[in-house]
């Protein structure tokens, strides 16, 4: 599946429940990659390798990464959580690593069904 097909996918199913809002091919590098690199830091490890926002939440600082390249097929995603602070503690911002576009499906559908569960 394409990062396109999950989205669409997500957000047909949940309808409201999904949250993400996947960005524009123009948006991969910009502000959300920014954003990253300062609360991380400029030399950090990660920026070795490229780095494209594919998705944020609208409804928290949630943004979601690919890391390496763009077309690549499985590749690397992450789920920062920004602080949008230059001063970070160690350890932030939090993030969680998925191998392939079809884990963080998973993950989004689980934490959906977890959500409507609660009272």
């Amino acid at each position: 599946m394409t990062e396109e097909e999950v989205f669409s996918y997500l957000k047909m199913k949940y309808e409201t429940r999904f949250t993400w809002r996947l960005l524009l091919l123009s948006e991969a590098t910009g502000y959300f990659v920014r954003e990253l690199k300062k609360e991380l830091g400029y030399g950090n490890e990660l920026f070795k390798n490229n780095v494209y926002a594919v998705a944020n939440n609208e409804v928290n600082d949630e943004v979601l990464y690919l890391i390496g390249d763009m077309h690549g097929g499985g590749g690397i995603y992450r789920i920062y959580h920004l602080t949008y602070s230059a001063e970070n503690p160690p350890g932030y911002p939090r993030y969680m690593e998925f191998k392939g576009i079809e884990a963080v499906r998973d993950f989004f559908e689980a934490k959906i069904l977890i959500k409507s569960l609660k009272p």
